[in-house]
């Protein structure tokens, strides 16, 4: 029987902290641990060499989130706020999916069901 669990807890500590207790547990992630694409396997590359782990949801979204907010501040305009150009200058690219915000400063993102099977969060298909 699979359980699911809060999405913060999608890390390889909880493998490894957990063992064979966490085996079958669900979790939503907005970001895809299996991603091939060349910019993810290259982000995850240098992650790796930096900080000797993989990266996890937050390492994920920091990135997309300075990402957004660098762009926007070298886009912004005189006389804008910052919220202004981040509405104004979208959608950003992101490691995985685009940052697109709507007029209320929201944004969506896909999410990913995982699943933990002999040691390692695996997508649901």
């Amino acid at each position: 029987c699979a359980l699911p669990i809060s999405e913060w807890a999608g890390s390889d500590q909880l493998i490894t902290l957990g063992g064979a207790a966490v085996e079958g547990l669900l979790i939503m992630q907005n970001f895809d641990q299996e991603d091939t694409s060349p910019m993810y396997q290259r982000f995850v590359s240098l992650y790796r060499q930096r900080f000797g782990v993989d990266p996890v949801y937050g390492s994920v979204l920091a990135y997309d989130a300075t990402t957004v907010a660098l762009m926007a501040l070298t886009s912004k305009q005189a006389g804008m706020t910052t919220k202004q150009a981040l509405l104004a200058h979208g959608p950003y690219p992101g490691l995985q999916q685009q940052v697109a915000f709507d007029a209320n400063g929201d944004t969506q993102r896909g999410a990913y069901l995982m699943v933990v099977r002999n040691g390692r969060f695996n997508r649901v298909p």
